[in-house]
Order: structure tokens, then sequence, then C-alpha cells
């Protein structure tokens, strides 16, 4: 894998949770942080597809590490804000 194709991937899944985002009318000041857990979890995905994992579980396993990073994103840095 290269990092051209990592970071082009980082790049899509960002833009798409910040398009669903948009779509599902989320504040404004919040859309950075979707794009954010967007792009780490597309990036995981990747990662783990790279590795030999199967479709399904690196796309459990980004799910599910999204999850924490949205909580610690929202409680700690954009309710202080």
């Amino acid at each position: 894998m290269t990092l051209t194709f990592f970071l082009h991937q980082a790049a899509c899944g960002a833009i798409a949770a910040a398009g669903f985002g948009v779509l599902f009318n989320v504040a404004r000041r919040l859309l950075p942080w979707c794009a954010a857990t967007g792009a780490l979890a597309l990036a995981a995905r990747t990662c783990l597809l790279e590795v030999g994992w199967s479709l399904e579980a690196a796309s459990f396993a980004a799910a599910t590490r999204r999850r924490p990073l949205r909580w610690i994103f929202i409680t700690r840095l954009v309710w202080r804000c």
C-alpha cells in the first residue's frame, strides 16, 4: 500500500462522512469532527484489508474503533467550545 493510496482513502472517508453529516443536518461546527472520524475509520479499514482481513471483519473493526473516537471528540472537545 502506498501513502498516496492511504491518503486518498482517508480523504474519501472524510468527504463521505461530512456528506452524511450534511444530509442528516448535523450542526456546522461538528462537521469537521464527522470528517475526522470518517477518515480514521476508512483508513483503519484500508489498513486491515491490506494485512489480509476479510472485508466484513475489517469493516466491523473499523466501526468499533470509530465509536470511542466519536465519544472522545464529542465529550472532550466539542462540548467545551
